[in-house]
């Protein structure tokens, strides 16, 4: 992988962030009330999820449930996708590419959140016998999806290094949209027209149209001085996608498996750990030393051993408090 590639694979968990050089979002609004479906599953609430991983845990028609790990607890939170600004890694999508069991980053509170759909595969595009497949640096996955939402790419070429974006059950990839791998470039603001940035690279001009996040977002946008160095990631079909001040590059994390948060089917499980075939293959959750809590509706009091394989849960650990929630969602 090249160094502009490996700057690209740099953290789109932390794109919201820093799309324009903010370092956070005001303190979340309270969470909408669960629907229905989702009673019962929100016991601790918390209002303020600022950049957290989590996973879409349900999907109802205007709105959609994420499962965060906060303190050793799961905590649930309802998002209504009108205000809700989505967005496949760095691509600005759409609610329509959200589904259950994908890792997400969200920041922001209800009606101004920006939801961040993470990859979960990384390699080239390839064919074998007449399906399409991404190789991956040390696994093949196979792709279910002929038919998905493409970003920065018209459609199928062998040999494009892209992300995967769906749920992901041991080598195989239930993709919703595949993304060719986008570009990052130096650049300096060149104008400054209401927002609506001319950046000059080192390949050239290009311009960036700022969209799919908050007004208050945008408006910061504009305020971006003439002469600011940035840095810029921009699609093969010449898109900017994101432009960053060069000062707020640390505090970018790289995306990859979640560490405290792992979502599948079960695979096997004993008193020590759990192996699932979750969303970056098969995972095993050490439970060795941890104190378990199966969160199971209908099951009160529910154990590990209760559980059984091709259950799709989500297991949050908190390595600091020794505590691992299973979350069984179906």
């Amino acid at each position: 992988m090249n160094k502009t590639v490996k700057i690209a694979a740099a953290a789109s968990a932390g794109i919201a962030v820093v799309a324009i050089g903010a370092t956070s979002f005001a303190q979340a609004k309270p969470a909408a009330a669960v629907p229905s479906a989702a009673a019962g599953h929100g016991k601790h609430r918390h209002h303020r999820h600022v950049g957290h991983p989590g996973v879409v845990e349900q999907i109802a028609t205007g709105s959609v449930v994420v499962a965060f790990s906060h303190h050793g607890h799961v905590v649930d939170r309802t998002f209504s996708t009108t205000g809700l600004y989505v967005r496949a890694g760095y691509y600005p999508s759409s609610p329509a590419i959200l589904k259950t069991g994908e890792p997400v980053q969200v920041t922001g509170g209800s009606g101004h959140a920006i939801m961040v759909v993470l990859p979960v595969a990384n390699g080239k595009l390839a064919q074998s016998a007449g399906n399409w497949t991404i190789q991956a640096a040390k696994a093949t996955f196979s792709l279910s999806n002929g038919s998905p939402t493409f970003y920065g790419m018209s459609g199928w070429t062998a040999g494009t290094p892209v992300m995967a974006f769906g749920t992901r059950q041991g080598s195989t990839i239930a993709n919703v949209a595949i993304a060719a791998h986008p570009e990052v470039r130096p650049a300096t603001v060149a104008a400054n027209q209401s927002g609506v940035l001319t950046l000059k690279t080192g390949q050239g001009t290009v311009t960036y149209t700022p969209s799919n996040m908050p007004t208050s977002l945008l408006q910061r946008m504009q305020h971006l001085k003439v002469g600011t160095h940035v840095v810029a990631v921009i699609s093969p079909t010449n898109q900017v996608l994101m432009v960053r001040p060069v000062r707020h590059q640390k505090a970018i994390r790289r995306y990859g498996v979640l560490n405290s948060t792992t979502a599948g089917q079960v695979n096997s499980v004993s008193a020590t750990a759990l192996t699932l075939n979750s969303g970056y293959g098969s995972s095993t959750v050490n439970l060795s030393g941890y104190t378990v809590k199966v969160q199971w509706p209908h099951h009160s009091g529910a154990t590990v051993s209760q559980l059984t394989s091709g259950l799709k849960v989500v297991a949050h650990k908190n390595l600091k408090a020794k505590t691992v929630v299973i979350r069984v969602i179906g």
